[in-house]
């Protein structure tokens, strides 16, 4: 068995890295959701921040294209989350439900 990324995975990964690098708000870096959900303010800025997941095409991956999504594999959805822990990125509001649209 081959536990190897393969060079799309690979391509995947440096694609979701630089875009992060470039992206991740300095004022949420290092910060995440689970402490701030009573704060009204705080959770008005992360559902930015998951606007801006959503645009970049990096919420509701595994939807199928016609239906908004990217037909995401389950490892392009681990290399995704990967990338977001290690750049310090909070991860989207609605993560566990995978939705593909960012709350007003």
């Amino acid at each position: 068995m081959d536990f190897d990324f393969t060079q799309a995975q690979q391509d995947f990964r440096q694609e979701v890295r630089t875009w992060l690098a470039e992206n991740v708000p300095a004022d949420l870096k290092g910060r995440g959701f689970a402490s701030s959900r009573a704060d009204v303010k705080e959770v008005k800025r992360l559902r930015e921040w998951q606007r801006a997941l959503h645009k970049a095409g990096y919420v509701g991956m595994d939807w199928p294209a016609e239906y908004g999504g990217r037909g995401a594999s389950i490892m392009e959805q681990v290399i995704l989350y990967e990338e977001l822990s290690h750049s310090g990125s909070p991860q989207p509001l609605t993560a566990a439900a995978s939705a593909c649209w960012a709350p007003p």
